[in-house]
């Protein structure tokens, strides 16, 4: 009889942890369906440095990441990098099956195309395709447009640009370069803008010049090889690495950053600071100056004409306090 007592109550014992671990066994399932289901969908427009940045850190953080690019040769590097490629169209057909389709099933989309100083058009042409889609579609998702400082048009020397900074006037220019300078700002700011109002989770991030480790040991080893840099070497660095845009961008989707932000090293650096720092980071002998100091050197420009050539454009400075509260 005892033992009788004694089966009955291992066999009971027994179907209760099965029971609990079915139940455990279920639960398990059930949270990895839900996690498959709710992973967030990135969109990247983009295949170069800046894109291939941003999709890694997006994937790393837990997104199923997609890149939609023009070049099909490409692909298979893509590939190595993200989820899924899709090859989209250069130019915008009818209906634009191929982007729409990516982007209707995103929760993010990432506009991270380099802006061509001599073809801004293009720019603005891949926006307005944009914000096409995503007002026919009513999409609800979240849009990042990696911009640039040339929205502020040509700056004085040494000037530090705000969010709020203005475009300087083109019927003030007395040469092409200028004019096209002012023309490419405009452009620009119109794709801003277009991005901006086609859903109110947008911002938008201006970059200085965008740099990336190849770029940074370039620069290093061409100033090193220099018997002599010309000038003194006060004239501002401003830059934006593609390290910095990646993180920034997964803050502010984060966050659900809106608006306008400057993206840069802040506070900025001397230029022989800069190289100097460089030099140092690469074990390589550091630059020399000819002490001749040149119109890019001056911190200020006395000239009342407020134009400047294209080599004297990063003197200025991007003011980038805004963008600080994102990246706490």
């Amino acid at each position: 009889m005892f033992w009788l007592v004694a089966m009955c109550h291992a066999y009971t014992r027994h179907m209760l942890h099965r029971k609990l671990l079915l139940q455990y066994a279920t639960m398990y399932k059930m949270r990895m369906s839900t996690l498959c289901v709710t992973q967030p969908k990135v969109l990247v427009l983009s295949c170069g440095s800046t894109g291939r940045a941003i999709a890694q850190v997006m994937k790393q953080n837990g997104h199923h990441v997609t890149i939609a690019t023009t070049k099909p040769k490409r692909v298979s590097s893509l590939n190595q990098i993200c989820d899924n490629v899709v090859v989209i169209p250069q130019i915008e057909t009818k209906e634009d099956e191929e982007l729409t389709d990516c982007l209707v099933s995103s929760n993010y989309l990432v506009m991270a195309d380099t802006i061509k100083i001599f073809s801004p058009h293009t720019y603005v042409r891949t926006a307005k395709r944009v914000k096409t889609i995503i007002e026919k579609h009513a999409w609800g998702g979240s849009v990042g447009l990696i911009s640039s400082e040339n929205a502020y048009g040509n700056p004085r020397r040494g000037e530090e640009l705000r969010e709020s900074g203005m475009i300087y006037s083109s019927l003030m220019n007395r040469t092409q370069w200028k004019l096209n300078t002012n023309i490419m700002a405009l452009q620009i700011r119109h794709a801003e803008n277009m991005i901006l109002s086609s859903t109110p989770k947008s911002f938008v991030f201006r970059t200085a010049g965008i740099w990336d480790e190849n770029k940074f040991f370039n620069v290093a080893s061409f100033t090193a090889k220099k018997e002599f840099n010309e000038g003194v070497g006060n004239s501002w660095m401003t830059l934006t690495t593609t390290n910095m845009i990646s993180h920034a961008v997964m803050k502010a989707f984060q966050k659900d950053a809106k608006g306008i932000y400057n993206l840069a090293n802040f506070p900025p650096m001397r230029r022989k600071d800069f190289l100097r720092s460089l030099h140092c980071i690469y074990g390589m002998e550091n630059t020399k100056w000819t002490d001749k100091e040149l119109d890019m050197d001056i911190m200020f420009s006395t000239d009342p004409d407020p134009f400047l050539p294209s080599s004297q454009r990063s003197n200025s400075r991007l003011r980038c306090e805004k963008v600080q509260k994102i990246l706490e």
